[in-house]
């Protein structure tokens, strides 16, 4: 029965991670979920929760998990296309069952300083054109200061949001004050 098992889970862990990559604890989890505690296996929930780890271990041989490698695809996905502070990514790993100590230590080895100022940046001049629009033409009575300090608010709001330093969204501010002179 166990070798049945095994290839049952094996053979499922496989059609799950050609569809995409999963870390070993979201698929540990999803393995748990479909295998234990169910009426159909006669094994103990021990001896499901054993065969569950031999498959993960398994994968892992074959390369077919790498959490490593997990990380450093979504970190350059987030860097690429939909930037966030290097805290929010972070947490973004862990809630996708990453373990919290490689998490961080894949955000700084991936991530510097000057990385997390040009995704900033880029969503600041992003958000700054469709507030300047918004602001110049539907508040056309409010002087130039009203607009400036409305555009100001809604744009620390929202680097704020993902997770960017105080600091580092004033800075990016001071260096773009040029559009409102």
């Amino acid at each position: 029965m166990h070798d049945i098992l095994f290839q049952k889970m094996y053979t499922f862990a496989l059609s799950k991670l050609s569809a995409r990559d999963i870390p070993e604890q979201k698929l540990y989890d999803i393995l748990y979920k479909k295998y234990c505690n169910t009426k159909t296996i006669p094994n103990t929930p021990s001896e499901q929760k054993a065969i569950i780890t031999e498959v993960i271990e398994h994968l892992k041989s074959q390369k077919y998990i790498n959490d490593e490698r997990y990380c450093e695809n979504f970190i350059r996905w987030r860097k690429e296309s939909m930037p966030r502070g290097k805290y929010m990514i972070i947490q973004e790993l862990i809630i996708r069952k990453i373990p919290c100590s490689l998490a961080k230590e894949m955000c700084n080895t991936y991530i510097s300083d000057t990385d997390e100022y040009h995704m900033c940046e880029q969503l600041f001049q992003q958000k700054i054109k469709k507030l300047t629009q918004r602001y110049t033409t539907i508040h056309n009575t409010d002087t130039t200061d009203e607009i400036k300090h409305r555009i100001k608010s809604k744009l620390f709001q929202f680097l704020a949001s993902k997770q960017f330093s105080y600091a580092l969204i004033n800075d990016i501010w001071e260096k773009n004050m040029i559009h409102f002179s």
